[in-house]
């Protein structure tokens, strides 16, 4: 079966938009390992790492005030009483003391450690990175490892001291989903994530949403899920379906609809019967040819004849080419129900994109669409 090739370069590519992160310090980023076409999945997360970790070491490692209960031999901070008494610690001339300490080992240095010594621990990783990682994990004498869970990331809280975390962060928790640790050897190994279909039907659609909200003029507003109601009479809507579009697109005229779908099935074999003879066997009495996937354009025309525009209306059906595909961009002209119940003419488009190309393409691909 046809699938999609989308190199680890481009899904970062992706990832740069949703993360919500400076977009031109990403894109730089990405352009600085070009030349690393050679370097596989682990090693390019690894170079994208170091390059990030250089910048929050140049700016210092966070510190904050964490609170510490310790046996000392002279007061520091509030004595606590009740575990001195209970623990006898008097009898050694110590006390329990709690006391506030300003100090690099928190939560956010701990994941940048370990996320450093997870990549020095992967299978495969080569030489030259292993060492560049050894060095950078000195620097970090005076935090400690831990064993990290999803729910890690989602504690963190980032502020003005601390923002500049943001994007090393969002590289740490991919890293994270993306190995695996082998209990034979102690050795972590490259569980590719964006296998799962699934996944990348949401990252695909989030992409394009947060593309086009970044990219286009402040004339267009971008809108991500917007809901629209049903045109029906009557109170009863409560069985019909709830319509969410991927990405809306006002302003200038134009009101456009990108419904986009992750998906290799979006052409499929037609039926229609041919009107002659019958023939002695069944599929005989059909004419096959291949159409777009019936459903996909039945969601859309709800969409289109629901929506009420105002302005030039045109929906857009996005899919990603698969690697032995060929490039679509078909356009037809549909009539649908607009503004006060006035019938008027549309534009139905449907068009794929090659995720596999260099990213440069794929920006100059998306920003085109909406230009032709």
């Amino acid at each position: 079966m046809n699938r999609f090739k989308v190199p680890i370069k481009n899904v970062l590519f992706m990832y740069s938009y949703i993360w919500d992160e400076n977009v031109a310090k990403w894109l730089d980023g990405l352009a600085r390992l070009d030349g690393n076409d050679d370097f596989d999945a682990p090693e390019l997360l690894a170079e994208l790492f170091l390059m990030n970790l250089t910048y929050i070491l140049q700016r210092g490692l966070f510190r904050e005030y964490l609170t510490r209960h310790e046996s000392l031999s002279t007061v520091k901070g509030r004595i606590d009483f009740a575990d001195t008494v209970s623990r006898q610690s008097l009898t050694n001339g110590k006390l329990y003391c709690d006391y506030d300490e300003l100090s690099e080992d928190n939560l956010l240095n701990q994941i940048l450690k370990t996320t450093a010594y997870k990549l020095f621990m992967t299978d495969g990783m080569s030489q030259v990175v292993k060492n560049r990682l050894q060095q950078e994990l000195e620097r970090f004498c005076r935090v400690e490892l831990k064993e990290l869970r999803p729910w890690d990331f989602a504690k963190i809280k980032l502020h003005s001291g601390n923002r500049y975390y943001g994007l090393i962060l969002d590289i740490c928790e991919l890293i994270y989903c993306s190995l695996m640790l082998d209990t034979n050897n102690g050795k972590y190994n490259f569980v590719d994530p964006f296998l799962d279909d699934r996944k990348m039907a949401v990252v695909y659609e989030l992409f394009v949403n947060r593309f086009y909200e970044k990219e286009l003029s402040k004339d267009y507003h971008v809108r991500y899920q917007k809901r629209i109601d049903w045109q029906t009479l009557g109170k009863e809507k409560g069985h019909l379906p709830k319509m969410m579009l991927d990405t809306l697109i006002t302003g200038c005229g134009k009101c456009i609809i990108i419904d986009t779908k992750y998906t290799v099935k979006y052409l499929g074999a037609n039926y229609a019967y041919n009107g002659g003879r019958i023939a002695v066997r069944e599929e005989d009495n059909y004419d096959i040819r291949e159409s777009f996937n019936s459903g996909n354009i039945y969601q859309m025309y709800s969409y289109m004849n629901n929506i009420q525009a105002m302005d030039e209306l045109e929906g857009i059906l996005l899919y990603p080419l698969p690697y032995d595909g060929e490039p679509i961009d078909e356009r037809h002209v549909v009539y649908v129900v607009g503004a006060n119940g006035v019938i008027k003419a549309a534009g139905l488009r449907f068009v794929t994109i090659d995720l596999s190309q260099d990213w440069r393409g794929i920006k100059m691909d998306l920003l085109s669409l909406l230009n032709k």
